[in-house]
């Protein structure tokens, strides 16, 4: 894929004599968002670690906006532009909704340890240019007026969508989702769906692992699909969930009665 932002290249990990992947190779195009789709145990979380840097393939490559990166750390992938939401929430309840997205902008911090400590001008320039875009981040997604409330007083989905706003103020290129409506009630998908469509709009590229089969297709025009860390599909979604080896493998009477 010639405007790929993502490339998985013959992928493997090896847990022992366990193999969780075997030769996984699939693009994610620039722009665009892509589901990652499977049963339990299929490989998908440690794809996703794997990309983001929690762990070393035992093989292949992984090279993002062209150059490899599956020999650097993770804090590194992050700098570069690759932001990653996780399955079970990752908010500090008991701080501020604000506090909690300020954080995400610690990637792309450039004051010093000691600057911190002395507050010097640079210091505090910054501090009040991280406040600034995590506010606009929240602006972005309708919780302005959530800001200075505690992160554990917020419904189930709005948490997530402060996740994505979190992630989203490193300024990503690329980001990863983990099952991102997991938990959410029904009455609050639609919302995290808007979220996604709109960093989608803000240029960022997004390879999103998710179960609700319906919430997949209403946003992904790719689908990539693991199977006992095999890849048995990729390509256009529609094509990809008519599959013979999807149906017997994953989807099942499920797809029938979407």
């Amino acid at each position: 894929m010639t405007d790929a932002i993502l490339n998985v290249d013959a992928i493997g990990v090896r847990f022992g004599g366990l193999a969780a992947l075997d030769d996984v190779t699939f693009s994610v195009a620039r722009g665009s968002i892509k589901g990652l789709i499977g049963p339990n145990g299929a490989g998908k979380s440690t794809l996703f670690n794997t990309i983001s840097g929690n762990t070393a393939p035992s093989n292949g490559s992984i090279a993002f906006e062209g150059k490899r990166i599956d020999a650097l750390p993770m804090a590194r992938r992050a700098q570069l532009g690759i932001a990653r939401t996780f399955q079970n929430l990752q908010l500090f309840t008991q701080q501020t909704v604000l506090e909690n997205v300020m954080v995400g902008c610690h990637p792309r911090t450039r004051a010093g340890f000691v600057a911190s400590v002395l507050r010097t001008p640079a210091q505090r320039r910054e501090e009040r240019e991280i406040h600034a875009r995590s506010m606009a981040a929240l602006e972005r997604f309708g919780l302005a007026n959530r800001a200075q409330r505690l992160a554990g007083t917020l419904s189930f989905g709005e948490a997530k969508i402060v996740e994505i706003a979190r992630a989203l103020v490193g300024e990503p290129s690329l980001m990863l989702l983990d099952e991102p409506v997991a938990g959410v009630p029904h009455g609050e998908v639609e919302q995290v769906i808007t979220a996604i469509e709109n960093v989608n709009r803000a240029g960022v590229s997004l390879l999103l692992v998710e179960h609700n089969l319906g919430f997949v297709m209403s946003l992904c025009d790719e689908l990539v699909v693991l199977d006992h860390g095999c890849l048995i599909a990729d390509g256009d979604a529609e094509q990809v969930v008519g599959d013979p080896a999807v149906l017997e493998a994953y989807l099942g009477e499920e797809l029938s009665d979407a």
